[in-house]
């Protein structure tokens, strides 16, 4: 897929925005790489590029990082079923 999405984490206090790339996308959650550190169940919102009318919530529930390319995939899971079009290309 490799759509570029913008990544809000609020969690625990602690806010940050950061640039994604959305792998891939299903009405349950998400695969997104990115350059940002994460814990495990941390809060997010997804955001597409076509705006926030379409952005989605969810929490972290797995990371892979690559320390050699120092990125993380993350898999989010959805609060609730979230279909959007636009995401699946």
């Amino acid at each position: 897929m490799n759509r570029p999405v913008r990544v809000v984490l609020n969690s625990g206090g602690r806010r940050a925005e950061f640039e994604a790339v959305l792998l891939d996308a299903s009405e349950r959650g998400a695969c997104l790489v990115a350059r940002i550190e994460v814990r495990m169940g941390e809060a997010v919102e997804i955001v597409p590029q076509e705006g926030p009318g379409l952005s989605a919530q969810g929490r972290v529930v797995w990371i892979a990082e690559f320390r050699v390319r120092h990125v993380s995939h993350l898999g989010i899971q959805f609060s609730q079923p979230h279909a959007v079009p636009s995401w699946r290309g």
